[in-house]
């Protein structure tokens, strides 16, 4: 990923952007793009192809986040017709949808993005249901002395939290403490 496309994900207000897609798309002939990029942004592209592959790049983006809107909304709309479905349903049936309309389109890069996400989205899911399996374990196993914990009379509802937490994941790291 080049410094502008970084600049582009991590950076620009929606605002900068809109200003960026207009100038992209005008009739300013492509040195005079690239001047302005180098004076706003201090970055030079030198050369017109790099000036196509960012443009081009802007694209795919405003694309993917479009199919990202409209998963969203798929996702909403599921949730209100299919108040009895899971989670995973509605996901399954979003990225259905996402890859009928990916393939109907013919928008293979979108399409990889599509499978990117929902790889990733698997992956942390599979995570998730890992670490909630060793959760519930750990508390099995402790359950007499998490019932103690319960009953110290001498404890606050807070002071019996952190002391349940200490119990079943151990200390908090120091720089993740609330401050």
């Amino acid at each position: 990923m080049t410094r502008l496309q970084i600049l582009w994900d991590k950076s620009l207000s929606d605002e900068e952007k809109d200003y960026w897609r207009e100038q992209l798309q005008s009739e300013l002939p492509v040195p005079e793009i690239r001047r302005l990029i180098l004076d706003k942004l201090k970055i030079n592209l030198q050369y017109n192809n790099q000036f196509t592959r960012f443009r081009e790049f802007v694209k795919r983006r405003d694309k993917r986040d479009e199919a990202v809107g409209q998963m969203t909304d798929d996702e909403n709309a599921l949730l209100e017709q299919h108040p009895d479905w899971t989670l995973d349903q509605v996901r399954d049936e979003v990225l259905k949808r996402a890859y009928a309309r990916v393939y109907n389109d013919g928008d293979i890069p979108l399409g990889l993005d599509i499978v990117r996400v929902h790889i990733n989205l698997k992956r942390y899911l599979l995570e998730r249901d890992k670490y909630e399996l060793e959760a519930t374990q750990r508390c099995y196993d402790d359950l007499p002395g998490l019932q103690d914990i319960r009953r110290d009379s001498g404890l606050s509802i807070q002071e019996k939290l952190r002391a349940i937490r200490r119990k079943l994941f151990g200390e908090i790291p120091e720089d993740s403490k609330p401050t």
